[in-house]
C-alpha cells in the first residue's frame, strides 16, 4: 500500500515496509528511535541504524497525509464489515478539535510560543489540528496540520537570536514538505476547509443534516 507509492524512493537497504513496521512499534511502545534502538528487541530489525530512520521521516517527498488516508479507508472498511445492525449505528461525521504539542527546544523549525487554553498562558510549541472520522461507535485520526502563532509582534514570543538559531531547511518545490511549512502559517478555518476537501476527494462518505429537523442525508463524494 504505502511502500508501492514511494517504492521508487527507497531502491536499496531495509525495505520500506520493515521500516515503517519499526515505526509502528516504537508508538505502540511510546519511544522515540534513540529510545528504542537501547532495547534488546531492536536487534529484530535488520533496519538498526537510526539515521535509517531519520531519513525515512524527514523525507519531504513522502506523503505521511496520503498513508494516513489509506488507513482510514481500511478502517472504515473493516469497522462496515463487523456491524452486523446498521441501523444501531450513528451519522458518520468529521470532528475536528485542536490541541497543543509542548516543546522544551526553540530549535525547531517554525517554532513559536502558542496560547495553552487549559493553563491560560503562553506556551513553547505548535497547535495540532486534527479531523477525526467517526461512525458513531468507533473513531480514528485521519487528517491533520501544524500551526504556529507569530503573534501581535510578529516574533512568536522568542528574541531575535532564538529565531536566528531555528532550524531553517529549504524544501523541493511542491514537496510534501513544503506543503506542512506553510500550512504552519494558516489559520485553522483555513486548513479544516482544506481538510473536507481531501477528504470527499478521497471518498470518505459522512453524513450531515439537512435543512429540515432529524433529516440525515448521505452525500458521496
Amino acid at each position: 500500500m504505502h511502500s508501492k507509492s514511494v517504492s521508487k524512493l527507497k531502491q536499496q537497504g531495509s525495505s520500506l515496509p520493515e521500516l515503517l513496521y519499526g515505526l509502528l512499534l516504537l508508538r505502540i511502545y511510546g519511544l522515540t528511535v534513540y529510545a528504542g534502538s537501547k532495547k534488546d528487541y531492536w536487534n529484530l530489525l535488520s533496519c538498526q541504524g537510526k539515521d535509517t530512520f531519520y531519513r525515512y521521516l524527514n523525507n519531504p517527498t513522502i506523503s505521511w497525509r496520503k498513508l494516513l488516508y489509506r488507513i482510514t479507508l481500511s478502517f472504515i472498511r473493516v469497522c462496515a464489515s463487523q456491524k452486523s445492525d446498521q441501523s444501531s449505528s450513528g451519522p458518520r461525521c468529521l470532528i475536528f478539535d485542536d490541541t497543543l504539542l509542548p516543546k522544551t527546544g526553540k530549535k525547531a523549525e517554525g517554532i513559536t510560543k502558542v496560547y495553552d487554553h487549559v493553563v491560560g498562558k503562553m506556551r513553547l510549541g505548535y497547535k495540532l489540528l486534527g479531523m477525526v472520522y467517526f461512525d458513531g461507535t468507533s473513531s480514528i485520526l485521519s487528517d491533520f496540520s501544524l500551526h504556529h502563532e507569530p503573534g501581535k509582534k510578529k516574533d512568536g514570543g522568542l528574541t531575535r537570536q532564538e529565531k536566528k538559531e531555528q532550524y531553517k531547511k529549504s524544501h523541493p518545490d511542491k514537496s510534501y514538505g513544503q506543503i506542512r511549512k506553510k500550512e504552519l502559517s494558516m489559520s485553522n478555518i483555513e486548513s479544516m476547509k482544506n481538510m473536507l476537501c481531501r477528504a470527499f476527494k478521497e471518498k470518505i462518505n459522512v453524513d450531515y443534516e439537512g435543512n429540515q429537523p432529524g433529516n440525515v442525508l448521505e452525500r458521496n463524494w
